[in-house]
């Protein structure tokens, strides 16, 4: 009876292969680069397992037995194809490729980022997809680790710091003040004073409005604001600010994108706040990953071609004299 390949040393198949091929002890140590004590070993244990002296010598050279001869080219073919196997590395290609990418992001990412990056989308990897879903708030390494998410976006300070999760920061942006265009009461350049007055819509993060992303730069800064809104969604606030004398701090980028939308302007803060920076995070286990990859390079392409500024800002309107 043949021997089970579970109870085969892989080893001991390589040198199989070479013997059958080179009929000899002396060139198939050569070919492996072995001793020909070792393969001569080699061959002895290949005996046993096999019950068949499968080389046998005929006068000055080995001849295979009818054993090895069945098993000669089959054995090499197959040893052949494994090492294909071993050495073939995944590729990826984003233009005929189909797959949905799942990416945990907050409003003002999908905005920024990820609008610009599905209009890339469209022509240079039509087949590609985004699922594009909350940032999840507990067990952040979880929904990595088991593929709920592909890649999951966090502000730098609050990456996660689990060995098996990878963090790249690619989005930087910095703050600004956003007001309702026909807003009389907010000069074109504010002052502290006139920042801590006015009434703010404030992003909501917490039971205050210091544990918002923005709220805790405020809180740093010791700034104070007088909130009549607190809201999750930071798209929404510029819109809440339209005909009322509120006040919000936003990130530039996205302050600049969203005046060409609605009747906005922006004006720079009274105060030095550190830079926004945004970072992808993934599991350390799709760092490989050909499509993965792709799209971590494809993303961190379109975050260093965003404009550095979408468009100037529109002016308070002049008063209106009176009488």
């Amino acid at each position: 009876m043949p021997p089970s390949l579970s109870h085969l040393d892989f080893n001991l198949l390589i040198v199989l292969d070479a013997l059958l091929q080179e009929r000899g002890v002396s060139k198939a140590a050569v070919r492996v680069g072995r001793s020909q004590p070792a393969i001569s070993h080699a061959l002895q244990r290949l005996r046993g397992l096999f019950r068949d002296e499968l080389l046998v010598r005929v006068g000055q050279r080995y001849e295979l037995t009818a054993a090895a001869q069945a098993i000669a080219d089959p054995l090499h073919v197959s040893l052949r194809q494994l090492n294909e196997v071993l050495a073939a590395r995944p590729t990826f290609d984003p233009q005929n490729a189909e797959r949905q990418f799942k990416i945990g992001a907050s409003d003002y990412v999908a905005a920024v980022l990820l609008r610009p990056a599905i209009q890339k989308l469209a022509t240079s990897a039509p087949g590609i997809s985004l699922s594009i879903e909350p940032p999840p708030e507990e067990d952040v390494g979880g929904s990595l680790r088991n593929g709920q998410q592909d890649l999951t976006f966090f502000p730098v300070d609050k990456r996660p710091k689990a060995a098996d999760l990878c963090f790249d920061a690619i989005l930087h942006d910095t703050f600004c003040c956003v007001a309702w265009r026909g807003n009389q009461t907010i000069e074109d350049r504010l002052t502290r004073k006139t920042f801590e007055a006015a009434p703010q819509i404030i992003d909501l993060h917490g039971t205050s409005p210091e544990q918002g992303p923005i709220g805790r730069l405020l809180a740093v800064e010791g700034i104070h604001r007088r909130h009549i809104v607190r809201t999750n969604y930071i798209l929404l606030m510029p819109f809440l600010i339209e005909g009322t004398p509120a006040l919000a701090v936003l990130p530039r980028r996205l302050a600049e994108w969203l005046c060409q939308r609605a009747a906005l302007r922006v004006l720079s803060l009274p105060f030095k706040l550190p830079d926004w920076v945004m970072g992808m995070c993934w599991s350390s286990r799709h760092t490989t990953d050909p499509a993965h990859l792709w799209l971590r390079n494809f993303l961190k392409e379109t975050a260093s071609k965003l404009p550095q500024k979408w468009q100037a800002s529109p002016k308070r309107p002049p008063r209106r004299a009176a009488g």
